[in-house]
């Protein structure tokens, strides 16, 4: 596992006081994004949020309002780092105040030096 992130319906969540969401294993397809959106009930005026996730990254803190898409392409590249990689990922995270774009850009400065 990478990311794995439980995405909501926010229209129902809020409107409609009703929990519809869905569990999304990243990275993932276009397919089983779009899939996860048919079953969460989004319409083309509904938007998600992620109401919770779960990651092997300590250090990550994934905003509720992310888009699952830049998660998804995230988490494909995150998958191509080795262990090392992913623990200077991790800690670029901690020791910084920037989120994990700027982090992942980090990674990949320090993996060209």
């Amino acid at each position: 596992m990478i990311i794995n992130v439980f995405l909501v319906n926010k229209n129902k969540y809020f409107n409609e006081n009703e929990l519809v969401g869905e569990w999304l294993k990243l990275p993932c397809t276009i397919t089983q994004i779009e899939s996860m959106k048919e079953n969460i009930l989004l319409d083309k005026y509904d938007d998600y949020m992620i109401e919770d996730y779960k990651t092997d990254i300590p250090n990550m803190i994934i905003p509720v309002y992310d888009t699952i898409e830049y998660l998804n392409v995230l988490a494909q590249k995150l998958e191509t780092l080795s262990i090392d990689e992913l623990k200077q990922f991790d800690e670029v995270l901690k020791n910084e105040t920037s989120d994990y774009y700027e982090a992942y850009k980090k990674i990949f400065e320090l993996k060209k030096d």
